[in-house]
C-alpha cells in the first residue's frame, strides 16, 4: 500500500521523510502486533495482560489520525 501511495520510505531521498514514513509504517506496523497479541479476535494471548484504558485511548486516536492521513493522500494521489 506505501508503495501505491507514494509513502514508502525507499521512494524518498530526504532524510526527514525517509524517518517520518518509516516511523509511520512502524505505528502500523506495531498497531497489527497490538492487536494480535492483546486483542480478542484469537482468543487469549500467552500473556493475560490488558492494555490501561490511556493506551486503548492512544491506540483508538492514532489509528483515527492515521487512517485520515491515508483516506486523504489515497484520494489526492
Amino acid at each position: 500500500m506505501s508503495q501505491l501511495l507514494n509513502k514508502a520510505s525507499d521512494q524518498h531521498s530526504e532524510g526527514i521523510f525517509k524517518q517520518v514514513l518509516c516511523s509511520i509504517n512502524g505505528v502500523v506496523t506495531g498497531f497489527g502486533t497490538l492487536r494480535n497479541g492483546f486483542g480478542d479476535s484469537h482468543g487469549k494471548g500467552k500473556s493475560n495482560a490488558k492494555p490501561s484504558e490511556r493506551h486503548a485511548m492512544f491506540a483508538i486516536n492514532l489509528s483515527e489520525t492515521m487512517g485520515i492521513y491515508l483516506t486523504e493522500t489515497f484520494q489526492k494521489e
